[in-house]
């Protein structure tokens, strides 16, 4: 793992964390995130859920913006490492909880848990098959940020029909969709 990220803003401005050196994980550049943020406002007091969360990034920035709490749902042991690190180095055991779990066999598990935003920036290469299962996470009018290779922009936007379509931004090839419900 590498400590190599740095939250953009809010209480832990500057701090750093660390990111898994894996493959299988591409964190978000602080450009995107702060882009994000922008977009989204004052979100203090909400609950997060980050699905596919790779290096916590979302979350952690999240936190240090006012968010109440989040939940970061990932099951690749290097990332999970990396946020339990993270988690330690900042302070943040009390408002963030790790799910080491498939972001499939998390959004199956019918709890009721609901979120203010679900946050969700796949594998590239691996798009998971139950993608619109993250509706049922949003609590009502809730917000569902994606974070998705452009060249998949169509089937993606099939799957979320029933959402409004916020705001969408291209940085190079990411594309970024923001649903309210």
């Amino acid at each position: 793992m590498k400590l190599d990220l740095t939250v953009v803003a809010g209480t832990l401005k500057n701090r750093t964390f660390y990111s898994p050196d894996s493959p299988k994980t591409h964190p978000m550049s602080s450009k995107v995130r702060q882009a994000i943020f922008n977009m989204l406002g004052d979100i203090s007091g909400l609950s997060i859920l980050d699905v596919f969360a790779g290096s916590g990034a979302f979350s952690i920035e999240s936190i240090s913006r006012g968010a109440e709490s989040a939940v970061m749902v990932e099951n690749n042991y290097l990332a999970i490492s990396a946020i339990k690190t993270s988690i330690k180095r900042l302070k943040l055991s009390n408002q963030l909880k790790l799910m080491p779990i498939s972001s499939e066999a998390y959004l199956k598990d019918n709890n009721g848990n609901k979120f203010d935003i679900v946050f969700a920036d796949p594998p590239y290469d691996d798009l998971p098959s139950n993608f619109a299962d993250l509706n049922t996470k949003i609590a009502s009018e809730g917000l569902l940020i994606l974070s998705v290779p452009k060249q998949n922009e169509q089937a993606i936007k099939q799957q979320f029909l029933d959402l409004k379509l916020l705001k969408q931004k291209e940085y190079g090839k990411v594309l970024i969709l923001i649903y309210k419900k």
